[in-house]
């Protein structure tokens, strides 16, 4: 895209995009993508590589889910698809703007996501150093950087994402730690648990919601992997993450939505 001439001024759009305190209207104004511009990509480096230090960088978001393919069947295929945050709002989720990378294939939905993934993982992260490309705008060979900065989907498609336990746990909000109670063999995520025998705590506040961390996940995700036997992992019922997640190793900068505001939680319907 960048080598034609057309779509290289579209894609413009993020090295032009002003920032403005207060408003919100896309993704490059929301604090996670603000709080990458004055982070290094690897830390430790000889020379530090800032995100989007260079105007043709460029960033990415991924997106899966799981649909029935076909009219009365219980089969889903699970695509992976890459979004073009360089192109303006108004085009970049046109389908032909949409990079559909893979399928997973059915009939179930994978056990293992990261798997499928790590073909792609590789590409990104070589991306993310760096690759020889043709700018048409300025008619030159320059070395491009591609960021991931989100992964996003439904609570069922981020339970594979981030090894969760899901939607059926005891804690299944990828963003705050809210508790559920048991009613039938089934968990349900009240706020209001006053005249639930046994409910702690007694009622849980929208604007104040304990927020998840990044390294409190991975810590618990790794007390998981660490325990010895099934029968010890069934003993940690409040751990979300039952393994360390392919993404939040390699691109733990995209984890940083953790730190969203706990209003998202209920705003989004993850609640």
């Amino acid at each position: 895209m960048l080598a034609n001439a057309a779509h290289a001024e579209k894609m413009r759009y993020q090295a032009e995009f002003v920032h403005k305190p207060g408003v919100t209207k896309d993704v490059f104004y929301g604090s996670h993508y603000q709080s990458l511009l004055d982070s290094t990509v690897r830390a430790g480096a000889a020379h530090p590589l800032f995100y989007f230090s260079d105007e043709c960088d460029i960033a990415l978001g991924l997106s899966t889910n799981g649909f029935a393919p076909f009219r009365k069947r219980k089969q889903t295929c699970w695509p992976i698809i890459l979004f073009n945050y360089n192109l303006p709002p108004e085009v970049r989720f046109q389908e032909k703007y949409c990079i559909h990378v893979t399928t997973v294939p059915g009939p179930k939905k994978p056990w293992d996501w990261d798997s499928f993934c790590w073909p792609l993982a590789q590409e990104l992260i070589q991306l993310e150093m760096g690759v020889k490309a043709f700018d048409a705008i300025s008619l030159s060979i320059f070395l491009l950087h591609t960021y991931l900065i989100l992964v996003f989907g439904d609570i069922p498609a981020m339970a594979l994402v981030m090894r969760m336990k899901g939607q059926n746990g005891i804690s299944p909000c990828q963003i705050c730690e809210i508790k559920g109670v048991c009613f039938n063999h089934t968990y349900y995520v009240p706020l209001q648990r006053e005249k639930i025998p046994g409910a702690e705590p007694r009622r849980y506040y929208p604007s104040d919601l304990p927020i998840r961390t990044h390294e409190k996940l991975l810590d618990q995700a790794r007390e998981v992997k660490m325990a010895d036997k099934n029968a010890r992992r069934e003993e940690l019922p409040k751990h979300m993450a039952s393994r360390v997640s392919l993404f939040s190793v390699a691109f733990p900068q995209y984890l940083s939505l953790l730190h969203s505001h706990s209003t998202s939680c209920i705003s989004s319907g993850r609640i």
